[in-house]
């Protein structure tokens, strides 16, 4: 079973916490921009590399059973298969015999 702690919790914070997380680092690279200094970059491109390195472990581990082994896609049951057509009905009526 998948524990998906924040985002079933309060699925509405998880969406706050996500785009706090996207103008934070908006923010630094403005910062970046106005210090324009190698150091800037160093700081800002580390940063951006580390915040990458912790929400792909973060949603790994939330796609992650109790054992640790990730969880299987769900598989659909097949389609039934089609029936025979049937012939369609005549537009003119039984015939008779002549």
């Amino acid at each position: 079973m998948v524990h998906m702690h924040l985002p079933d919790r309060s699925p509405g914070l998880f969406i706050i916490a996500a785009f706090a997380l996207v103008y934070g680092v908006i923010a630094v690279e403005a910062w970046m921009y106005a210090t324009a200094t190698f150091a800037a970059v160093a700081i800002t491109f580390a940063l951006i590399v580390v915040l990458a390195l912790y929400l792909v472990s973060y949603f790994h581990h939330l796609l992650e059973d109790e054992d640790g082994e990730p969880v299987a896609a769900p598989v659909e049951a097949p389609a039934r298969a089609p029936q025979a057509a049937r012939p369609a009905p005549s537009l003119r009526g039984p015939v008779a015999a002549r």
